[in-house]
């Protein structure tokens, strides 16, 4: 019995032993999956999502602290540019403009007098020097005629009793001062006439500047001292006024109403929202590698999520901001597209699927981006030969598609073999 026990033993131990030899002796296969080289579309596709948004959205707010007196409009009314929204009490700013309007009206008729006042001073000037200059003509006329009379006296006392008489020595001596208070005359005439067209002309400059300056103040006087500061403040205080009303910057839709008539408004705070949701657009954040890809006019297909899935339109992209836009250290690029038929559905704010088709590959050599390898600057792909055997090739790559496909440029031909992937299988 114990014989036999150690015979079934030695057996048993003797059969596991040759199976394991078996098994780990036993020659191993390869198991091969290849790819067919073959000429196909290459598509490069990106996509992100985006939102409908209005071409123009304004959130509008006030200039200027004050109590709300009035609101104009309500959410959903249409408005066309320049529309009065909501106002401010303009109790203090009428006054304002009232009070510096009668400034400039009091300044400006202050003008007006100074300017008559100048016109006055002319005319009197100009009537004072004519009186004068009359005058010492007619007393130039008057001793030119005793000079005259006194030498004729001359000459007769001088023929009837010589000139050594002494009444012809009288006679010259008043020929002399007729001779002398005539010239004396003429100087001063002369000197007068000169005197006369300068203050003349004076007045005459005067009364022209004050014409000027209050032709001036009826118009714009921004050239004349003093009036251009008082119509400065005029229109401040106008402009003052202007600021206590909102009104619509563009023609829209009030999208938001976020404040009540009797409530504070402060400066910057935002009263009404209008935006021309009749126009819109879709806009979307896109990565710095995405946007490196992208240029405008390039076709794009959209979905919604708010609308079946089935449905799609047809975008083209508008324009792509040359700067980024920093996010936490990660920059984005703002990209607006522009829906070619825009649907009656279609709201603000809808979520949307975009693809844009940046590039395409039409009929070129491709194959599965994972069968290629990089090493250093080139690209390598395995190839079975007709033979069986495994070779490495270096090939040049184009377009990168979408899909997982790779353009391959040179390196391969149609119907090679590419190996994607090897495994041992044991037998």
């Amino acid at each position: 019995m114990r014989l036999r026990t150690i015979i079934i033993t030695a057996t048993l131990l003797l059969l596991i032993g040759g199976a394991i030899a078996f098994f780990v002796t036993r020659p191993s296969q390869t198991s091969v999956r290849t790819f067919a080289v073959a000429r196909q579309d290459v598509l490069q596709d990106v996509a992100f999502t985006g939102r409908l948004q209005p071409k123009q959205t304004s959130q509008l707010s006030f200039e200027t602290i004050g109590a709300i007196s009035a609101i104009y409009v309500a959410i959903g009314d249409i408005v066309t540019a320049n529309t009065p929204l909501a106002q401010l009490s303009t109790t203090v700013a009428n006054l304002n403009v009232s009070k510096t309007s009668a400034d400039l009206a009091a300044a400006q008729e202050q003008s007006k007098i100074t300017w008559q006042k100048a016109e006055l001073a002319w005319q009197n000037t100009s009537n004072t020097n004519t009186s004068t200059i009359a005058r010492l003509r007619q007393s130039v006329r008057d001793k030119k005629k005793e000079l005259d009379q006194y030498r004729a006296i001359h000459e007769q006392v001088a023929r009837e009793q010589g000139e050594n008489d002494s009444t012809a020595a009288t006679a010259v001596a008043s020929v002399q001062a007729a001779q002398t208070a005539y010239h004396t005359s003429q100087q001063t005439l002369n000197e007068n006439q000169q005197l006369a067209q300068a203050s003349t002309a004076a007045a005459r400059q005067a009364a022209d500047l004050a014409r000027a300056q209050y032709l001036a103040t009826t118009q714009t006087s921004g050239s004349v001292v003093g009036l251009s500061s008082l119509e400065a403040t005029t229109a401040i205080a106008r402009h003052n006024l202007e600021r206590q009303t909102i009104v619509a910057p563009f023609q829209g839709t009030i999208t938001a109403v976020d404040k009540e008539v009797g409530e504070t408004a402060t400066t910057g705070e935002t009263v009404v929202t209008v935006a021309t949701i009749d126009q819109l657009e879709l806009k979307a954040n896109i990565t710095e590698t995405d946007a490196a890809k992208l240029t405008v006019n390039l076709p794009a297909t959209v979905t919604f999520d708010a609308l079946p899935p089935q449905e799609q339109w047809s975008a083209v992209i508008k324009k792509i901001s040359p700067a980024a836009v920093i996010s936490e250290g990660v920059p984005n690029y703002e990209i607006t597209l522009l829906i070619d038929q825009p649907d009656s559905r279609f709201r603000a704010g809808l979520t949307a699927n975009i693809t844009v088709h940046a590039d395409r590959r039409t009929g070129v050599i491709a194959i599965p981006r994972r069968a290629v390898a990089t090493r250093g600057d080139a690209q390598f792909v395995q190839v079975l030969e007709p033979t069986g055997q495994t070779v490495e090739r270096r090939v040049s790559t184009g377009l990168a598609g979408s899909t997982g496909t790779i353009e391959i440029i040179n390196g391969l031909t149609e119907d090679d073999q590419v190996i994607l992937e090897t495994r041992q299988l044991e037998q």
